[in-house]
């Protein structure tokens, strides 16, 4: 069985990767030696970078190092330490990433990036790296004073001769707090949470005291507009309700997230799928699995619906011939349609013979396949459209994403919603 993959950017290396934020800096510090400056001013770290409480940044031996201006205790202290992008950058989403190359550093420090900092006031949110390297944890500062979020967790196996990458993202009133091994390609901590207290646009930076060694920086920055909340249905099976984090039902989800950075939109998911469901079962129960889900699109607000159907219709109990899976889809996307709904089709992904003790065998393969065929000859362009065809190939190349031989690991939760936003995407622009 092929080996799960590396980090979820390096997930489908021969697919399309559309990036999650426009980048706006990249910034690896190699530069010459400065001494810290004053207040405001940009004179310590070059390039942009605002030392917000002055005498705190400055470039050393090609590293941005931030000290501490020693005022409190704990996190009192770095609260105020902050190197952040200029207010000319400030927008709604964004995220900044740090990649720390294997290294001896201060256990002692306390450190982290920083979102949605607002010049004045201070405010922003700091996911905050402290103690032996080990606790991690999201908090929101508000006139200075630090509350936590969620958090804090502690990272077992945590070793300073590993290389990881850090990611900090602001999505709306998503955050997310990522450290990825970089010599695995593991994702070892997630912290995620919600929270509406800053909904100015604000600038990325980094909280101090550093004391440590080189780093490199990528600062992404997108302007998001809220004027426009799209609200998009879910029809399926167990698969759709198990892409994590979370499954698809909240607007905090993989697939929300995925299409917002790329539509500069917000995304509201309404998720009606249910766990064993076939093809013929949503077709064929019009008056009341599918009339529910229609009573909840339209309390929701609803426009468009999201399909992927056809692992429960492969079983070798009760196959599902090509032409009846087409004749079936074809009878739920039009119903839809005729709802004023517009639909879009995803081909099932693929699932491993054998798995639930034979309970998919080895026609089960040729027969997914064929439903993505299928799923192209129902395609008008304009009310029903075919989505993402590629789940089968990448779930097939990497079958360890599937943690049953059926369902996706978080990571392959990750892979289906990526695929399915690279298919629908342009449709909402």
């Amino acid at each position: 069985m092929p080996a799960t993959p590396g980090p979820k950017k390096l997930l489908f290396p021969d697919l399309p990767n559309v990036p999650m934020y426009r980048s706006v800096l990249t910034d690896d510090f190699n530069r010459a030696d400065t001494s810290t400056g004053a207040t405001g001013t940009i004179t310590g770290a070059g390039n942009g970078w605002l030392d917000v409480q002055g005498g705190v940044a400055q470039i050393v031996s090609n590293k941005l190092k931030i000290t501490s201006d020693s005022v409190g205790t704990g996190i009192d202290q770095y609260k105020r330490d902050f190197t952040v992008r200029p207010v000319s950058e400030a927008c709604l989403d964004q995220s900044i990433e740090f990649d720390f190359p294997a290294q001896v550093w201060n256990t002692a420090a306390s450190f982290g990036p920083v979102l949605a900092f607002q010049t004045g006031s201070n405010n922003c949110y700091l996911a905050r790296i402290t103690g032996t390297g080990v606790n991690f944890q999201i908090f929101k500062i508000i006139a200075g004073t630090p509350t936590g979020l969620v958090g804090p967790v502690t990272l077992a196996g945590f070793s300073q001769s590993t290389n990881y990458r850090v990611r900090f993202s602001k999505e709306g009133t998503n955050l997310n707090f990522e450290l990825t091994n970089k010599d695995t390609g593991q994702v070892v901590i997630n912290l995620q949470v919600t929270d509406s207290s800053i909904t100015a646009a604000g600038t990325p930076g980094i909280c101090g005291p550093w004391d440590v060694s080189a780093m490199s920086v990528l600062v992404d920055n997108a302007l998001v507009s809220t004027s426009t909340t799209f609200k998009l249905g879910i029809i399926g099976d167990s698969i759709s309700i198990n892409v994590p984090p979370g499954g698809l039902k909240t607007s905090g989800s993989s697939l929300a997230r995925e299409l917002s950075t790329r539509c500069r939109r917000q995304f509201v998911l309404s998720n009606q799928a249910i766990s064993g469901k076939t093809s013929g079962d949503w077709s064929g129960d019009i008056g009341s699995i599918l009339t529910t889900a229609k009573a909840a699109f339209a309390t929701a607000g609803v426009t468009d619906v999201s399909i992927m159907l056809g692992t429960n219709d492969a079983k070798v109990a009760s196959p599902v011939s090509k032409a009846t899976y087409k004749a079936n889809m074809s009878t739920l996307a039009n119903n839809l349609v005729a709802a004023g709904y517009r639909v879009f089709l995803h081909a099932p992904p693929y699932v491993t013979p054998g798995a639930y003790t034979t309970t998919w065998d080895v026609t089960a393969p040729a027969l997914l396949q064929s439903y993505g065929v299928a799923l192209t000859e129902l395609q008008n362009g304009s009310t029903i459209i075919c989505g993402d065809l590629k789940s089968y190939k990448f779930f097939e190349r990497f079958q360890g994403l599937l943690t049953d031989l059926v369902h996706p690991t978080i990571d392959g939760g990750e892979g289906i919603a990526s695929l399915w936003a690279d298919a629908i995407a342009k449709y909402f622009v």
